[in-house]
C-alpha cells in the first residue's frame, strides 16, 4: 500500500484515513508506514493471522502440511516485542477493541507486552489475545502459565469481554478425532478457564465474561467463562456463530500403524 507522505510543515492526519476507525491488517509488518500515521479515532485495531495458525497445528506439535507443493503456507507471526513496538507508535487512546496474534516462545517472554496493553489502553473493553509458542515441534513442548498472564492483565479495570487462545501444551488441537483425547482435555479445559475468570473478576468490575479457545467439533469455538456474581449458566459452550472463531478446513483421516493414531491431509 503506497501511501502520501507527508513533509516537515504539514501537521494534520493523511485525508480520508485521520477518520479511520477500525484497522484489520493480517501478518503485519511493523515497519509498515500505517503505524506511524496520525489515527486518532481509532477505535478498533486487528493485528491478525488469516488463515488461523491453529489450523495447521496437531497436538503432537508437527505442522501440517497446507500449502502448494507438500509445504505449509507462510504464516510470518510477529514476536511480542514486535507487537509493542507497533502499538508504541500508535496513539491508542480512544482504542476499545484490540485484537494481537503473535508468538512467545518463553515465558515470560511477553510480559512487557501484556503489562503496556494492561496500563496503557485507558478505554480498552475488548481484548482478544492468540499467543503461540511456535509451530516448530522443540518449541511446542514449552507450558503455558495462565494465570501469570491473567495477572498482568488484572489491572485492566475497563475489561467487558477477554478471549484467549493460548495454545496450551496439552491441548488437542483443532481436528483431533480421539476421543480419549478430548475426554482428557475438557475437564483441564474448564478448571484453567474458571482459573482465569475468578482472579480477573476481582479487579475488573465491568467483566462480563472470559472466554477460550476450544478446538471442538465441527469448529473452533470461544467458550465463555463468567464471574461468579454473574447469573448461570457460567460456562457456556457451543457453536453458534457469534462463538465459531473460524470454519474448518477440509481434511480426510488416515490411520498411521497399529496404535490407531490419526493423522491428518489437507484434501
Amino acid at each position: 500500500m503506497d501511501l502520501p507522505v507527508l513533509s516537515q510543515r504539514e501537521t494534520s492526519p493523511v485525508p480520508l484515513l485521520s477518520e479511520l476507525r477500525s484497522l484489520v491488517i493480517a501478518y503485519p509488518d511493523p515497519e509498515d508506514g500505517i503505524f506511524s500515521l496520525s489515527l486518532p479515532n481509532l477505535t478498533h485495531l486487528s493485528l491478525r493471522d488469516q488463515p488461523r495458525v491453529y489450523h495447521r497445528l496437531t497436538a503432537d506439535g508437527l505442522p501440517i502440511a497446507d500449502g502448494p507443493y507438500g509445504g505449509s503456507w507462510p504464516a510470518p507471526l510477529l514476536s511480542s516485542e514486535e507487537m509493542l513496538s507497533i502499538l508504541r507508535r500508535m496513539d491508542l487512546s480512544h482504542l476499545t477493541n484490540l485484537e494481537l496474534v503473535y508468538m512467545a516462545h518463553q515465558p515470560g517472554e511477553d510480559d512487557e507486552l501484556l503489562s503496556y496493553i494492561a496500563e496503557s489502553l485507558p478505554q480498552l473493553e475488548h481484548l482478544e489475545l492468540h499467543r503461540y509458542r511456535g509451530v516448530r515441534s522443540q518449541m511446542r513442548r514449552i507450558r503455558v502459565d495462565h494465570m501469570h498472564i491473567a495477572r498482568l492483565l488484572s489491572t485492566l479495570t475497563s475489561l467487558l469481554t477477554l478471549r484467549l487462545n493460548l495454545d496450551f501444551h496439552d491441548d488437542h488441537q483443532a481436528y483431533c478425532g480421539a476421543p480419549w483425547e478430548r475426554e482428557r482435555w475438557f475437564p483441564l479445559f474448564k478448571a484453567r478457564g474458571f482459573d482465569i475468570v475468578d482472579l480477573l473478576q476481582e479487579s475488573c468490575p465491568r467483566l462480563e465474561h472470559v472466554a477460550l479457545i476450544y478446538h471442538g467439533i465441527p469448529a473452533a469455538t470461544w467458550a465463555e467463562f463468567h464471574p461468579q456474581r454473574c447469573a448461570e449458566p457460567r460456562f457456556v459452550l457451543d457453536y453458534a456463530k457469534y462463538h465459531v472463531d473460524s470454519e474448518p478446513c477440509p481434511r480426510e483421516w488416515i490411520l498411521l500403524d497399529e496404535r490407531v493414531v490419526p493423522s491428518l491431509l489437507t484434501l
